[in-house]
């Protein structure tokens, strides 16, 4: 949901710290009169964060089911993604390495937004345990409403930016049976400001990489604690004692 929500944000966020009000809608507006002298800017952030280790449920005697085993099976399902995007409206499988997540932006005055994005999944085992690259491939803004409203919306996101993003969600195993997941996660963003804008464009960089930053920090780490906690449940219920 970061991807739906960082471009509004930094919009107002960076402009209005300088004394400077506009919106999207505004910069938008100016679009076709500075599009030759647009400033292109890019906002880029990359991030290591961890979980604290946790304690695997006890076994019972009678399952023969490794931890390892657990890990690796849970990663070759789909419910660590549903675990990361738990805030999207429907995560869908187009193949076994294609996904569609559909998530809901913030609010827009009339209308519904919802952003349909396409991620590319790519599994891995390692020896410290098993790991899934999640890649953005495209994204794409979908409103719903009157048909004004719509058609208004449409055409302020024709110059839509360029999201790049991938986060690598790898599981440890540590020699005390623990678990702990990491999570590599890197995010740019590109795009193009009217030359009007009195914010030189190396302020803009710097002050919405720092935002982006802090934006990974808040929407990243309760994903994956909850990815983790998400485990354990499943990891709780494998190693249950079958009824006698």
């Amino acid at each position: 949901r970061m991807l739906t929500k960082a471009i509004p944000i930094f919009v107002l966020l960076l402009a209005n710290a300088n004394g400077f009000s506009t919106g999207i809608f505004g910069l938008q507006k100016h679009r076709t009169r500075v599009a030759a002298s647009a400033k292109k800017i890019t906002f880029e952030a990359k991030k290591v964060l961890r979980t604290d280790a946790a304690e695997v449920p006890p076994k019972d005697p009678r399952d023969h089911t490794s931890t390892r085993a657990l890990l690796d099976e849970y990663f070759e399902s789909d419910l660590p993604l549903k675990a990361i995007f738990s805030d999207a409206l429907s995560v869908e499988p187009l193949s076994s390495a294609e996904y569609r997540v559909v998530l809901p932006m913030s609010a827009f005055p009339g209308i519904k937004v919802t952003s349909s994005n396409r991620f590319h999944v790519t599994r891995k085992a390692t020896d410290s345990g098993p790991s899934m690259e999640i890649k953005l491939i495209d994204s794409k803004a979908k409103a719903t409403g009157p048909k004004v409203l719509v058609a208004i919306f449409d055409a302020a996101n024709a110059g839509a930016p360029k999201t790049s993003s991938a986060n690598i969600v790898s599981a440890n195993l540590d020699d005390e049976g623990r678990v702990s997941l990491s999570s590599d996660v890197f995010l740019r963003i590109e795009l193009e400001i009217p030359s009007w804008v009195p914010i030189p464009a190396d302020i803009l960089q710097t002050r919405g990489s720092k935002a982006l930053e802090a934006l990974l920090n808040t929407d990243v780490k309760p994903k994956l604690e909850m990815c983790l906690a998400d485990f354990l449940e499943e990891a709780k219920q494998s190693k249950a004692p079958s009824p006698s």
